[in-house]
């Protein structure tokens, strides 16, 4: 249950940083380790 909630905060935060779909699940599984994203810029991926 943990994993999943972790999961989904790292895609809301994702989402809030401007990033679409395939992004978020792009830096989601980058980060897997952070529960929050880096400051990243979605212009460059």
């Amino acid at each position: 249950m943990r994993r999943i909630a972790i999961r989904s905060s790292r895609f809301m935060d994702a989402y809030h940083k401007g990033l679409n779909g395939s992004q978020a699940a792009w830096a989601a599984k980058k980060y897997r380790g952070h529960r929050v994203l880096p400051c990243i810029d979605p212009r460059r991926t």
